[in-house]
């Protein structure tokens, strides 16, 4: 065990510094390699000759590899030296990424997208929310959102700067510059500054002192559903399904850039749109923190949920720019579901006891059924001629999503916790 240190680096608790490390994890990962891959699709269409389903299934080969990924994150992560671990795949990443700037066939992409989804499980997925979680008793949902937030502003920032370099440099000769942005923004962090645990510097996460007032730490710490027994419940089965229907939502965000040239508006705009759903990612997680401290999981959940249906019509029945605009910033709130919602739902359903296998399962579905939503996104414009069939789709989605979301909670009451071996209902809230 490590010997106690002072909590602090520089003035502020070290959680703070794992924090704004995953902020850089998600704009220098996510934010880069994923949110910003569409910009790129128009370029290589033209230059190869592929469809747009083509290599856009790539993301689904990504998506699916994560189902892999997740299972060995579950394994993994709480095992092995993070700084290790996460070194290790952001430089398989970054790899897959430069070659990217060489291939000519798509199983080559394909294969980049396998290697995406097994080594970004350990980079993309699970890291960030699992670290906060760890280093923060309190304020885990503001830490949560704003650290989420910076996929979007990664996206936001990297879109339309791409866009530049493909049309001034080519799309070959981006996919290097990518790689080498990847590399400075995250590799610092995951060699210096992350640690799994607090426990791992022998400290106490931030706000342990607070949390804790007359409760034992080891019911902050361990209360919750063990693996085993969540797994069988309709909450697991409900909340497995909804995070596969709201990473369906991902398919669109890379089709924007075709969309726009569909629409008759240039790339730039297309990039442009990336950007504004992108700074819509970034509000949403921001504002749902505090939204959430208010409302509610469920209820802000769901008001989401029908801000994207909205949001989906619009593409559909609107033509003019700032429509466009505002119509991308709304669909872009659909990335909070996925990095905030659902482990926050995660925890407050099933608690703490093995959050990060149940998170890792959970997340199967996102790699199952956010893996087809970017082919069929795409494959729907190949066959129609027109997103608008995938937009009136985006609509039923969000129907779905919220019924999923409610039957959740409503088999909440059956998920048994259990508190250093004591099982007890999870309706009985744990602080955290």
């Amino acid at each position: 065990m490590a010997t106690p240190v002072n909590q602090k680096r520089l003035g502020i608790h070290y959680a703070w510094w794992i924090m704004i490390g995953c902020c850089f994890l998600q704009a220098g990962a996510l934010g880069a390699v994923l949110n910003s891959s569409g910009v790129f699709f128009p370029a290589i269409v033209a230059d190869l000759g592929f469809t747009q389903g083509g290599i856009s299934s790539y993301l689904t080969f990504y998506s699916w590899a994560t189902c892999v990924g997740m299972l060995l994150v579950a394994r993994f992560f709480p095992r092995v030296d993070t700084r290790i671990l996460m070194s290790g795949c952001t430089i398989l990443i970054v790899l897959a990424l430069g070659l990217m700037s060489v291939y000519t066939e798509l199983w080559q992409w394909y294969l980049s997208g396998v290697v995406f989804g097994l080594a970004g499980s350990f980079i993309f997925v699970v890291p960030a929310p699992v670290l906060i979680g760890n280093w923060f008793a309190k304020k885990t949902g503001f830490a949560t959102g704003f650290a989420m937030a910076f996929s979007g502003i990664g996206a936001a920032v990297f879109s339309p700067l791409f866009t530049a370099f493909i049309e001034a440099f080519g799309w070959r000769s981006t996919y290097v510059v990518v790689a080498v942005i990847v590399a400075v923004l995250v590799l610092p962090w995951t060699v210096f500054v992350f640690r799994f645990k607090p426990e791992d510097l022998g400290m106490q996460p931030y706000g342990h002192e607070e949390a804790q007032g007359d409760t034992p730490r080891q019911t902050i710490s361990t209360a919750g559903a063990t693996l085993k027994k969540a797994l069988p419940t309709l909450s697991f089965v409900a909340l497995l399904v909804f995070a596969g229907l709201t990473a369906f939502y991902s398919g669109y965000n890379n089709q924007l850039p075709t969309f726009a040239i569909s629409r008759g508006f240039d790339p730039l705009f297309g990039a442009t749109l990336i950007s504004a759903a992108m700074l819509g990612n970034i509000a949403s997680k921001l504002i749902m923190g505090v939204i959430i401290e208010l409302l509610g999981v469920l209820r802000t959940t769901v008001l989401t949920l029908v801000l994207i249906a909205l949001a989906m019509l619009m593409f559909v029945f609107l033509r003019a720019e700032w429509a466009l605009y505002c119509a991308a910033f709304f669909y872009g709130s659909q990335n909070a579901l996925v990095s905030v919602s659902t482990p926050l739902i995660i925890k407050d359903i099933f608690g703490n006891k093995n959050y990060t296998e149940i998170y890792a399962f959970v997340r199967l579905g996102t790699g199952i059924i956010g893996g087809i939503g970017i082919s069929v996104v795409a494959i729907a414009f190949d066959v129609f001629g027109s997103y608008d069939p995938a937009f009136y789709g985006g609509v039923a989605l969000s129907a779905a999503a919220i019924l999923c979301v409610t039957l959740a909670y409503a088999g909440k009451k059956k998920v048994v916790w259990e508190e250093e071996g004591i099982p007890k209902n999870s309706s009985k809230p744990v602080p955290h």
